[in-house]
């Protein structure tokens, strides 16, 4: 990879000058950064927009793969509004909870700790 700077807020923007480029073949190039951003200076506040996104990015790439409605993720939200209904206001909760913990961390970062 090139010399890149030490500075995340340089680094920052070039990731955003990939994405207004609108060349979906820099994906892999701004994630990359991305991650690196986030694991070079973690406690940084533009970290944390990076952590954003690389999420988005993550739902880009996927949306992109797969065209069109899918079935398996129209069949898993019903099966959640379901459960959701027989449960009380504060089970509800708990679980809302739960998802927001697992999900705060993106999409990227959850699938690469399997």
């Amino acid at each position: 990879m090139h010399q890149l700077p030490n500075d995340p807020g340089a680094l920052y923007g070039l990731t955003q000058a990939l994405h207004e480029g609108g060349d979906a073949g820099h994906e892999k190039e701004r994630g990359d950064l991305l991650r690196g951003i986030i694991e070079r200076f973690p406690d940084h506040p533009v970290a944390e927009m990076a952590r954003a996104d690389q999420t988005r990015l993550a739902h880009d790439v996927l949306r992109s793969r797969t065209p069109g409605l899918r079935m398996d993720v129209v069949t898993y939200i019903v099966d959640a509004l379901q459960r959701f209904s027989t449960m009380s206001k504060q089970d509800v909760g708990q679980m809302t909870l739960e998802i927001a913990t697992l999900g705060q961390s993106g999409m990227l970062s959850h699938h690469q700790s399997r």
